[in-house]
C-alpha cells in the first residue's frame, strides 16, 4: 500500500490518501515524487517486488500510468530534479533503467559489460549535471555513469580523427572525445573539448559539413544563414557568417568544396544557394583520395587539437570546454552567387564528390520534385523516343481498327 500524509503543526499527522495495488501480492520497496508536465500535479512513483512501476496522480487520486519495467524487483527509484519527467530505477536484475514517466518509454538501459555484477540496491542523480548518476550494488562497487553528450535529438555527427563532432537541436556543435580506461576497457568517460555556437539552429535535421582537409565547418540555421567555422583553432574561430537577402528559409544541409572556395546550402524552399570566396588563396595539394583525406586528418588535426587542448584551463580534456565567439574574424571573405531552384519541395541533403580528384567540383542533392543538371542531348533523345512511341501506337491502332 502507498500512503500519503501531511505534517500538522501540533506534531501529529493527517492521512491524505491511501493507494492499494490491484495485485494483492505486490510489495512496494521504493517511492519517489515527480511532477506532471501538463498541469504540475504531484505524481508519486512507486515500485517493488514485481518490477512494475506505478505512477499515481495525487491531484486526481487515480493511477495515471503503469508499466512493467524490470524482470525482477525494483529496489530504488529516483527522480531527476532538473527534469521531473525522468526517473531512474535500480533493480535486482542487475540493471539500471532511465524512464520517461509520461510516455512509459525506457530511454536507456545500463547493464552488461561495464555494468554491475550483482543486485543494484541504490541510485541517485547528480544534483547539477543532468547527464550523470551514481549507483551501488551487492557486487561491492559504486559506479558513476555518464548518460550522453547531448540532451536532445542528435541529427549530425562526424569523425575528426579520434575526436567526434556532433550536433543536436541545442544551437551548438560539440567536439568531444571518448576516453577508455586502460585497465578496464569497458569503462570510460567523455570529455567535451570545444563548442561551436550556432544561433537559431534548433530545428530537427540541420546538418553540417567540412571541406576535404577538415579546415572549415559550415552549418546553416533556421533563418537561411550559414556559419563558417575554423575547425582547427582553439577556442573555435568563426570565420564569417554567410547571408543572402533572398534566402530566408532554413538551410537543411551545407556542402564545402574541396578547397573551401565554394559553400553550398540546401534550402527548405527547394533552392540551392551558393557563396564563392573572394580572392581565394592558391590551391594546395592536400591529397588525391578519400583515403589520404582520412590519413591527413589523423596525422595533422589530432596533434594540433590535442596540443591546444592541453595548453591550459578551459581548453578541454577534463577542463571546461572552449566555446567559440560569434564575432567573425573575416579570415576568408565570401560573396553570394545566386541560387538554383531544384523544385518546390525541400532539399534535405547536398554533398561534393571527394572520392575522385577528377570530380571534386561535382555535387549532388536529394529532395525537390524534379531532376536537375541533365544533359540537353539526353533530354532531346527522351523527347524523340517518346514521340516515336506515340506515333507507333497510333499507327498500330489504325491497323487494328481497319481489320
Amino acid at each position: 500500500m502507498v500512503t500519503t500524509y501531511r505534517c500538522l503543526e501540533n506534531g501529529t499527522f493527517a492521512l491524505l490518501q491511501a493507494y492499494i495495488d490491484e495485485d494483492k501480492d505486490e510489495s512496494f520497496y521504493t517511492i519517489s515524487w515527480a511532477r506532471d508536465h501538463v498541469d504540475d500535479s504531484p505524481l508519486l512513483v512507486a515500485a517493488g517486488v514485481h518490477g512494475t512501476i506505478r505512477v499515481i496522480n495525487c491531484a486526481t487520486e487515480k493511477l495515471a500510468k503503469s508499466f512493467v519495467s524490470h524482470g525482477k524487483a525494483i529496489n530504488e527509484i529516483k527522480t531527476q530534479a532538473l527534469k521531473p519527467s525522468l526517473i531512474i530505477s535500480a533493480s535486482k536484475d542487475e540493471s539500471i533503467r532511465l524512464w520517461n514517466i509520461h510516455t512509459g518509454i525506457c530511454i536507456m538501459i545500463f547493464a552488461g559489460d561495464g555494468g554491475h555484477r550483482g543486485e543494484v540496491l541504490s541510485v541517485d542523480f547528480h544534483p547539477v549535471d543532468i547527464n550523470r548518476f551514481v549507483s551501488c550494488s551487492m557486487d561491492n562497487t559504486v559506479k558513476i555513469w555518464s548518460m550522453k553528450v547531448h540532451n536532445n535529438y542528435v541529427d549530425c555527427t562526424m569523425w575528426l580523427g579520434d575526436f567526434i563532432l556532433s550536433k543536436s537541436v541545442e544551437n551548438e556543435i560539440l567536439l568531444w572525445e571518448s576516453s577508455t580506461n586502460q585497465i578496464n576497457p569497458t569503462k570510460g568517460s567523455i570529455d567535451i573539448l570545444q563548442k561551436y555556437p550556432v544561433p537559431k539552429c534548433n530545428l530537427w535535421f540541420m546538418k553540417f559539413s567540412c571541406d576535404f582537409h577538415f579546415s572549415l565547418l559550415a552549418i546553416g540555421n533556421n533563418e537561411g544563414k550559414i556559419y563558417l567555422w575554423e575547425v582547427q583553432s582553439s577556442p573555435p574561430s568563426l570565420i564569417t557568417r554567410l547571408t543572402n537577402q533572398q534566402c530566408k528559409s532554413p538551410i537543411r544541409q551545407t556542402a564545402v568544396s574541396y578547397d573551401g572556395r565554394i559553400i553550398l546550402g540546401a534550402g527548405e524552399d527547394g533552392n540551392i544557394w551558393r557563396w564563392d570566396e573572394v580572392d581565394p588563396p592558391s590551391s594546395k595539394n592536400w591529397g588525391r583520395s578519400s583515403r589520404e583525406r582520412s590519413e591527413w586528418a589523423c596525422r595533422s588535426i589530432l596533434p594540433l587539437l590535442l596540443f591546444m587542448a592541453k595548453l591550459g584551463p578551459g581548453l578541454g580534456l577534463g577542463c571546461e570546454a572552449a566555446e567559440g565567439s560569434l564575432v567573425p574574424t573575416r579570415k576568408r571573405e565570401y560573396k553570394p552567387c545566386g541560387k538554383h531552384t531544384e523544385g518546390k519541395r525541400p532539399l534535405y541533403a547536398i554533398g561534393f564528390n571527394f572520392m575522385d580528384a577528377r570530380y571534386y567540383d561535382v555535387f549532388a542533392t536529394v529532395g525537390g520534385n524534379r531532376v536537375s543538371f541533365l544533359n540537353p542531348c539526353f533530354l532531346l533523345a527522351c523527347c524523340y523516343y517518346y514521340y516515336s512511341l506515340v506515333l507507333f501506337l497510333n499507327v498500330l491502332s489504325v491497323i487494328v481498327c481497319s481489320w
